[in-house]
C-alpha cells in the first residue's frame, strides 16, 4: 500500500468520527468528508506559510493573479484617491537605480482612471510617521483627556441593556403565551383555523423581536469591542515615548489602522483610538 497524502490521513481521520451512516446518506458523507479534510489541509499549509512568510495579499495586475507578502506598511497605507492599499514595488530592476517604493496597486490597472497619489519610500514613509507622531505627542495630556470622554460617550451600552431585557422579558411572554395556546388547543374542540392564525400570529412576533434582540445584542457587543481597543489604545499613548528619535515599529503597529496618502504628499494617519492626526 502507497503512502497516504496529508488529505487522505486526514479523511480517515474524520471518517473514524463516525461510528455508524445511514447508508442512503453514505456517498453525500463521504463526499463531504472529502472537501472537509482537504480545507483542513489547505488551512494548515496557509497557517504554516503565514507564520514563515508573513500574511498574504492579493494583488492584480492585468490579466495575472500575484501574491506577495503583506509587510508593515502595505497592510496601513490607503490611497486618497481610490480607497485601494498601496503595495511595495521595484523600480528600475536590476540596474544601478534598483529600488523599491510604494504606491497604489491600482494606479496603472487597465480600465480605471489613473491614481495621482504619489509613490513613497519606506524612508519618507518613516520620517514623515515620526514627524507627525512628536507633534501630536506634544499635546499628550489632552488627546488622552480627549480619548477618555470619547470612549465614555460611545461605548455606553445603558440604553442597549435596557432594550435588551425589555425584548427578553416580551420574548418570554410570547412564548408562554404559544405554549398556553397549543395547550389549550389540545384539549378543546376549537377551530384549527382560529388556532393556526393565533398560532402564526404568535410565531410572526416572536421572529420581529427575535430580530430586535439580535440587532440590540450586536451593538451591545460592536461597543463593548470598541470600548476594548479604544482603552488598548489609550494604554499604549499612556505608556510611548514622548518623542520618537528614530523608527519605532512597535508604535506604528500599535497605533496606526491606517495612513490615507494625499496627492501632495502628506499623509493623513488614522490611529486605533478614533483619532485622526494629519501631517502638517
Amino acid at each position: 500500500m502507497g503512502k497516504l497524502n496529508s488529505v487522505s490521513i486526514e479523511y480517515y481521520r474524520l471518517k473514524s468520527l463516525f461510528d455508524s451512516v445511514d447508508q442512503t446518506k453514505a456517498e453525500l458523507v463521504d463526499n463531504l468528508l472529502n472537501e472537509a479534510a482537504f480545507m483542513k489541509v489547505q488551512l494548515s499549509n496557509l497557517r504554516t506559510h503565514i507564520q514563515t512568510h508573513g500574511a498574504i495579499q492579493f494583488s492584480t495586475k492585468g490579466d495575472q493573479r500575484q501574491t506577495e507578502a503583506a509587510d508593515i506598511f502595505s497592510s496601513k497605507l490607503v490611497c486618497a484617491d481610490c480607497g485601494g492599499f498601496y503595495g511595495k514595488k521595484k523600480w528600475h530592476s536590476n540596474t544601478s537605480y534598483e529600488r523599491f517604493v510604494y504606491q497604489c496597486n491600482s494606479k496603472f490597472q487597465k480600465g480605471k482612471c489613473r491614481c495621482q497619489t504619489p509613490q513613497l519610500t519606506e524612508a519618507e514613509i518613516k520620517e514623515k510617521f515620526i514627524e507627525t507622531y512628536n507633534l501630536t505627542m506634544e499635546d499628550k495630556e489632552r488627546i488622552t483627556n480627549d480619548l477618555k470622554e470619547v470612549i465614555n460617550l460611545l461605548t455606553d451600552t445603558t440604553e442597549l441593556e435596557k432594550g435588551i431585557e425589555r425584548i427578553n422579558a416580551e420574548l418570554s411572554v410570547v412564548v408562554e403565551l404559544a405554549a398556553k395556546t397549543i395547550k389549550k388547543n389540545s384539549k378543546s374542540n376549537e377551530d384549527s383555523v382560529d388556532y393556526e392564525n393565533k398560532h402564526q400570529n404568535l410565531v410572526e412576533r416572536y421572529k420581529i423581536l427575535s430580530c430586535e434582540l439580535d440587532k440590540l445584542s450586536k451593538g451591545k457587543t460592536d461597543k463593548e469591542n470598541k470600548e476594548t481597543r479604544m482603552k488598548s489604545f489609550l494604554s499604549v499613548i499612556y505608556k510611548s515615548e514622548d518623542m520618537l528619535n528614530s523608527w519605532n515599529e512597535r508604535i506604528w503597529m500599535l497605533m496606526v489602522e491606517k495612513a490615507i496618502i494625499q496627492r501632495d504628499k502628506r499623509i493623513k494617519f488614522i490611529l486605533y483610538g478614533n483619532h485622526n492626526i494629519e501631517q502638517i
